[in-house]
């Protein structure tokens, strides 16, 4: 995924995993297994603070930290997936542990966590979204496992960000229209569909998302997140500020602005003011941050 972000990680035992390999293990192999699949931490840069890279803090956490939900998919070697995904959300008994029981084969393990109230739709390995085409602060794990005798019954899964995070900074304070009430945000040249086996969007897709504003007195920044069709990609974002009746107040647009998985791209600036300045910093967190000043 790039930068310090989530390793995804898989704790099998050593010696036994020396003993068989993928091709080994075959449908003629009876028998099953239960498998414990145990999604229980991140090690994660600090990114909501503002520090550069240099001293930005890498810490461990849980997954209740930064997660409000988790999804665990089964897909035979085919891609076909074995029953239904797991779906928990943070307050769950046991968040964050699954359980399968497997027969002898070989299998692809899909973990997604998220945060908000949108569900998580998986139609397939290669087309993951999430409902209301919303994409929400997101991480994921994606890896191939062996159920046989002599293999652990026991995966430890530690999952990698997988969104870019497109963030405004507003100087306007205190001087925000009385009538702000929300900023529609259209995106191009990103998307909002997933393909875990490379982590990019399945296609550049054009979408917008809606931001409500309850009390523009304290509005301080607002974000959205999108994942991307390469590592590192362009993207415009076209900000509208509208009152409730969905009139424009103010409209300003970002093109060609630079994305990078599992980093922030911050634009700081005037919003509402026509005297904007232009220059442009770049600093790093998240894996990185670019900051740029309107």
């Amino acid at each position: 995924m790039g930068g310090v972000i989530c390793l995804i990680s898989v704790l099998i035992t050593a010696l036994s995993c020396q003993s068989t390999s993928l091709d080994d293990v075959s449908e003629d192999n009876a028998g099953k297994k239960v498998m414990h699949f145990n999604v229980k931490g991140y090690t994660i840069t600090n990114f909501e603070s503002t520090a550069d890279v240099a001293s930005s803090q890498t810490k461990a956490t849980s997954t209740t930290d930064v997660t409000d939900n988790l999804l665990l998919g089964v897909f035979d070697k085919d891609g076909n997936m074995v029953g239904e995904p797991t779906i928990q959300a943070k307050g769950d008994e046991d968040y964050g542990t699954f359980s399968y029981t497997l027969n002898y084969g070989r299998y692809t393990i899909l973990a997604i966590g998220w945060n908000g109230t949108m569900t998580c739709n998986v139609n397939s390995l290669n087309n993951i979204s999430f409902s209301e085409q919303w994409v929400p602060h997101a991480f994921m794990s994606r890896q191939n496992i062996v159920v046989s005798e002599s293999y652990s019954d026991t995966r430890t899964i530690t999952m990698g960000r997988c969104v870019a995070r497109f963030e405004i900074g507003f100087n306007d304070a205190p001087n925000y229209p009385t009538d702000l009430s929300k900023f529609v945000v259209s995106i191009s040249g990103a998307g909002n569909t997933l393909n875990s086996e490379d982590g990019f969007c399945a296609a550049r897709q054009n979408y917008t998302r809606e931001l409500t504003i309850n009390n523009p007195s304290t509005l301080k920044n607002i974000a959205v997140y999108c994942f991307l069709p390469a590592e590192e990609s362009l993207v415009t974002f076209n900000v509208d500020a509208q009152d409730s009746e969905g009139n424009s107040i103010t409209s300003r647009s970002f093109t060609d602005v630079p994305m990078k998985i599992n980093q922030i791209t911050r634009y700081t600036g005037y919003f509402f003011s026509a005297s904007a300045t232009d220059n442009v910093i770049f600093n790093n967190e998240y894996s990185g941050t670019i900051e740029k000043t309107f």
